[in-house]
């Protein structure tokens, strides 16, 4: 299995712009072959994801690292908080009509792991297979 680099971490959560389809930066190709082993092997790059959001948490109280905190407009992340973490969202209420929700947790792995289902596809950042 693929180490992979912040960089392709942050290009899987949707942090920085790409027109690279996950299974090029997973290392697999976007490929019907590529496709097709990915589904056999079924690689859980989890663990490599979420120890990325935890050493951006420790350096910085925050993920990702470039968010403003204070103007979330448009923008999912997680801030560490005193008494636990928070993850702040916009949720489409409405056509075109966006409203902030904060979503507060007791424990670090809770917050990440809301987080990873919220931003990015659980077609290739999944624990187990679909099925």
């Amino acid at each position: 299995m693929k180490t992979l680099t912040a960089s392709e971490i942050e290009k899987l959560l949707g942090v920085c712009q790409t027109n690279e389809h996950p299974l090029d930066i997973l290392g697999f190709g976007f490929t019907t072959e590529g496709a097709i082993r990915f589904r056999a092997e079924h690689p859980n790059f989890l663990p490599q994801v979420k120890a990325h959001i935890r050493q951006q948490l420790a350096a910085c109280g925050h993920f990702p690292e470039g968010a403003d905190t204070e103007d979330s407009e448009h923008r999912t992340f997680i801030r560490k908080m005193a008494s636990g973490y928070l993850m702040s969202s916009e949720e489409e209420i409405a056509l075109y009509r966006y409203e902030s929700v904060v979503t507060e947790f007791d424990s670090q792995d809770q917050a990440i792991s809301a987080y990873i289902e919220r931003v990015a596809s659980s077609d290739y950042l999944s624990p187990k297979p679909k099925g």
